[in-house]
């Protein structure tokens, strides 16, 4: 599977997780854990007595995953913070009383990339807290496509169907780049009446390069605004990071290659 490939996988990926809701999520993330290790084992509900607070477990590395994807979670938060906690006692109460060992707890959510609320990040805090023994581990959708993007070409169709040929897709534009710059655009910068503090290091790397006034004005700006690709990349998967990175190297080579060739004198390549 080519680079082009992997980005429209990407894209069918990210559409099944927004319209996976409840029992479809549940469904589509098992799913993806079965294709990632063949040792994972699908707990399916018994009557009256449930799954027993576990979706699934890998029998080997003793992970245990419990998985919550409502249509609407932010109007579910406090439903997530107490399914959480009922979730991982009755986990405990039943497995572990039964002999099976918990190394690690995965608590699932469906963000749909939006990022969660501090009350699930905090509450999962507690319970590390509180149960040293265990490694308690939060999982949103960026990291359950980063599992699948790392699954086998055919395991990643059995998921999401034929990939389509990137050169038959003329009207789409998926390239990571795009992402980013868009959602930089839709960016709703907050009020920050307070003066940020330059860091040293930066303003002697400004001086060290030789830049001009105007220059530097622009690039501390642009320095400044960092927090809002920080935001980006952590709702986004591993690979979205990836790609963007090679993206840049690769236009920074280029432009190297370009100002070198040129006769203006000799250049010095600023970097943040």
């Amino acid at each position: 599977m080519d680079k082009n490939e992997k980005h429209l996988a990407r894209v069918l990926f990210q559409n099944k997780i927004y319209k996976s809701d409840n029992q479809a999520f549940e469904d589509l993330v098992v799913l993806v854990l079965q294709h990632n290790s063949k040792s994972f084992i699908t707990v399916k509900p018994q009557g009256r007595y449930g799954d027993r607070k576990n979706d699934g477990f890998d029998s080997i590395t003793n992970k245990y995953y419990q998985i919550y994807g409502p249509e609407d979670l932010p109007k579910k938060e406090n439903n997530a913070v107490n399914k959480l906690n009922e979730d991982f006692e009755g986990l405990k109460n039943y497995w572990e009383k039964n002999g099976f060992t918990i190394r690690e707890f995965n608590y699932v959510v469906n963000d749909k990339y939006k990022g969660l609320y501090p009350e699930i990040i905090n509450a999962i805090q507690a319970l590390k807290n509180s149960n040293p023994n265990i490694e308690i581990c939060l999982k949103r959708a960026f990291d359950i496509e980063d599992i699948f993007l790392n699954l086998d070409e055919q395991k990643i169709i059995d998921i999401v169907g034929i990939i389509p040929s990137a050169f038959s897709i003329t009207d789409v534009d998926y390239t990571i780049l795009t992402q980013v710059v868009d959602h930089i655009l839709a960016f709703n910068m907050p009020d920050n009446p307070e003066e940020i503090p330059i860091d040293p290091d930066f303003e002697e790397k400004l001086i060290f390069n030789g830049i001009s006034s105007n220059i530097a004005d622009i690039l501390r700006f642009a320095y400044q605004q960092t927090y809002v690709v920080n935001d980006f990349f952590n709702t986004n998967s591993n690979f979205a990071k990836e790609e963007l990175r090679k993206k840049f190297e690769g236009l920074y080579n280029k432009g190297k290659k370009y100002f070198h060739n040129l006769s203006v004198g000799p250049i010095i390549f600023f970097s943040i």
